[in-house]
């Protein structure tokens, strides 16, 4: 599932996973639902907390993917995505190197990437796919 919203908000004073009833200690049930957004750097965030996605403006809903310490999680790998193109997404903020996802079409010409790490190459087109939701891209290039 995923879902682009574009509502400006403000964070909660707090955040709680659990709740009270009955004077009892009851964890609130985890609907694996995860909030994706980019701050001002560029840099893609995950939150379970929508409020704090909210901030931003503009995020995406997403049951794809995990948070972890505010990051994207997949397959026990944290990634940092800083921005992404056509095939590819920078996994580091001076975005000298491009990490390549699968084979891809781009204005006729294909793509090929070498053969690697398969459940990296598609966590990395997940995140670039969920990125480009979020615009800003760069297709130019």
């Amino acid at each position: 599932m995923r879902k682009l919203i574009i509502n400006k908000g403000e964070r909660a004073a707090s955040h709680n996973n659990y709740i009270y009833e009955d004077g009892k200690k009851t964890e609130i049930p985890n609907d694996g639902v995860v909030f994706l957004y980019k701050d001002k750097y560029g840099l893609l965030h995950a939150s379970e907390w929508e409020d704090i996605a909210a901030e931003s403006g503009k995020y995406v809903m997403t049951d794809e993917v995990y948070a972890h310490e505010g990051l994207p999680f997949l397959n026990n790998s944290v990634y940092t995505v800083w921005g992404a193109g056509p095939c590819y997404v920078y996994l580091a903020k001076t975005r000298e190197d491009k990490f390549y996802t699968p084979d891809k079409v781009i204005h006729d010409r294909k793509v090929i990437i070498t053969k690697g790490n398969e459940v990296k190459k598609n966590d990395c087109e997940l995140l670039r796919q969920l990125y480009l939701m979020l615009g800003e891209s760069e297709e130019n290039e």
